[in-house]
């Protein structure tokens, strides 16, 4: 009896030992960077670290038409960063037709993907923010990033725009060497 008490009490605490010393503990917490895609210099423009707004400008996007603002989310730490969602400002948001924000692995990717994600230690994601009015006037979208980084504890993504009607559009077709003007009501 005394026998099997030792080998139980031996083999926990060889069992506890060796768990122990494959477990390695870290403590530490991701850290978000956030910078913009400026289309003008056709590259990503970081903001400051201290900045209090993150905000692209998409200019005038006709109406009917689509514009898209992409931010990069960095994550330079060695533990991954998870984004749990990106909401909607709904008391801040101006203009109609805002887009879902979807996200993706870079700019290769171009299969977006819904929420939530997570970055790398080391890595990057792309977010996307479709704007599409559907009359004229001033836009601003404002996006609330719910995230684990250790910094940056409110992170809010503006996008400013402007919906500008550039007209019926002329419409020709033809087919078979017969043409038509078809110009909408």
């Amino acid at each position: 009896m005394k026998h099997g008490v030792l080998f139980t009490t031996i083999g926990l605490m060889l069992g506890l030992s060796s768990g122990c010393a494959e477990d390695i503990v870290r403590s530490g917490s991701p850290i978000v960077e956030v910078a913009a895609y400026d289309a003008a210099a056709g590259e990503y423009v970081t903001f400051a670290g201290d900045a209090e707004e993150y905000a692209v400008n998409l200019g005038e996007v006709p109406v009917y038409g689509m514009k898209t603002a992409t931010f990069k989310i960095d994550n330079p730490s060695t533990f991954t960063l998870r984004v749990e969602s990106i909401d909607q400002v709904e008391e801040l948001m101006q203009g109609e037709t805002w887009g879902e924000v979807l996200w993706r692995e870079d700019d290769t990717d171009l299969a977006a993907k819904r929420l939530p994600f997570t970055v790398p230690g080391g890595g990057s994601r792309l977010v996307d923010v479709a704007y599409a009015p559907t009359q004229e006037g001033e836009a601003l979208g404002l996006f609330s990033v719910n995230h684990n980084a250790s910094n940056l504890r409110t992170l809010q993504l503006k996008v400013i725009a402007s919906g500008v009607y550039y007209g019926q559009p002329d419409i020709e077709v033809e087919y078979g060497g017969i043409r038509a003007d078809i110009n909408p009501p």
